[in-house]
């Protein structure tokens, strides 16, 4: 353990366990794989989607995924006919009752018309 984790804060000033995310994070339920990058023509594995911002999506696994992992996730909303593949950086990966949850950042951010299209439930206005 460090110095700033047994004073209570991370490395980077912050008290540890700290909400350093300001983006809105919106609840979901999508239908999504994923593989490494630059697997190739590697096999895709099935996830769940638990929240998702314009800056970041927590994903639930059914294994850990190292911190520094780049993926490429497929996301698929059915209600709304949206399929796309979404590149991500995995930031932490913590053990859960169902599997591990993934917190990972988006490469590019999504803009807010992409972020309405896979988070929302019903069709478009």
């Amino acid at each position: 353990m460090s110095q700033g984790e047994q004073n209570g804060k991370a490395e980077t000033g912050q008290a540890v366990g700290a909400e350093r995310r300001t983006d809105e994070r919106f609840p979901c339920e999508l239908e999504s794989f994923c593989r490494e990058q630059g697997a190739g023509r590697g096999e895709w594995l099935a996830l769940r989607v638990h929240n998702i911002s314009s800056t970041g999506i927590g994903l639930v696994t059914p294994h850990a995924v190292r911190p520094g992992t780049v993926l490429v996730i497929r996301l698929v909303n059915h209600k709304r006919g949206v399929s796309r593949p979404i590149v991500v950086r995995v930031m932490h990966a913590t053990p859960q009752p169902d599997g591990w949850l993934v917190g990972a950042t988006f490469v590019r951010r999504l803009t807010p018309e992409s972020l309405r299209e896979l988070a929302s439930d019903g069709p478009t206005a």
